[in-house]
């Protein structure tokens, strides 16, 4: 009998059902939260397949975020990989707690307060994973950023609306921080669609399943993108109506503050229109943009 048989033993054999996932609420007497993002994916061959779909090689360590009842863990337990496991609400982890063992650890806390350094010394080797809740998925991607050069691969099951803001092109109404920052770091896959008849309970929208690969490209210099890049569309975005221009001067951009003939200037020196809105700029040209910001900037006082 395989490790993973003697962990399911622990399991109700509804586990993989809504029926089961309605029981589990009750047990654990919670009422879902739509705050927290608590629609569970239960459906077991979706699971499946969405861990085959990453594609990630055998005994590597799978850091999950927002376990919940712990549906998509165990699909990863069944591959052979370990996995870390973040869940905020502890009530939902009574069958978890369980299956402790050299394969799983669980921390009952919120991943924007955890320093998940420790987990990649020694080795290279390390995914991450997670079903993000639609109102704090930014700030999760943009907290677990922190450790972009040391993950091998990323898959977020996110709601539709999130996954279109990430994919979505320049001049393209969802395209924004978001979008810039992702498509800059990452080759960006849409491996599935999953429909709300998987989730207990059943959300209003459709979800995506994607794979995020870093591009670790030689030129990217990551030290620019937070110093630099990041403020830089941050300030961006800030007015979407306003011309790009007129946003560049009214904050600072890492530790300088532009006037718009400065902003105005940065522009033409890379044959952007001074009229553009920030919405009409790549992520490669923010990426110049702040390069060409910070090489002027740094030289003088």
């Amino acid at each position: 009998m395989s490790e993973f048989n003697r962990l399911s033993e622990l399991f109700p054999q509804d586990f993989f059902s809504r029926k089961g996932v309605e029981r589990l609420c009750r047990e654990a007497e919670i009422a879902p939260s739509k705050a927290l993002g608590q629609n569970f994916l239960y459906q077991r061959t979706t699971l499946d397949a969405m861990v085959r779909d990453l594609e990630v090689p055998h005994k590597s360590k799978v850091i999950e975020i927002g376990c919940g009842f712990g549906h998509l863990t165990v699909s990863i337990l069944d591959c052979g990989y370990s996995v870390v496991a973040f869940e905020t609400d502890g009530r939902l982890l009574k069958w978890l707690m369980g299956c402790v063992g050299d394969r799983l650890q669980i921390h009952c806390c919120d991943i924007l307060t955890y320093d998940l350094s420790p987990y990649f010394e020694g080795s290279s080797d390390v995914f991450i994973v997670g079903n993000l809740p639609y109102s704090s998925a930014s700030s999760m991607l943009f907290y677990l950023l922190k450790w972009y050069e040391r993950v091998q691969q990323w898959g977020f099951l996110l709601q539709r609306e999130v996954g279109e803001r990430i994919k979505a092109k320049p001049g393209h109404r969802e395209y924004g921080r978001l979008s810039v920052i992702l498509q800059y770091l990452f080759e960006i896959q849409v491996l599935r669609r999953v429909g709300p008849g998987c989730f207990y309970p059943r959300p209003k929208v459709e979800s995506v399943w994607m794979r995020l690969l870093p591009r670790h490209r030689a030129d990217m210099d990551m030290k620019l993108v937070w110093d630099w890049m990041e403020p830089l569309v941050r300030t961006a975005f800030m007015h979407r109506r306003k011309k790009l221009c007129s946003n560049l001067s009214e904050a600072p951009i890492g530790a300088r503050r532009l006037t718009k003939e400065q902003s105005e200037d940065f522009l033409k020196m890379l044959d952007l229109d001074v009229n553009c809105r920030a919405q009409d700029v790549s992520p490669d040209q923010y990426a110049s943009l702040a390069g060409l910001i910070s090489s002027i900037c740094l030289k003088t006082p």
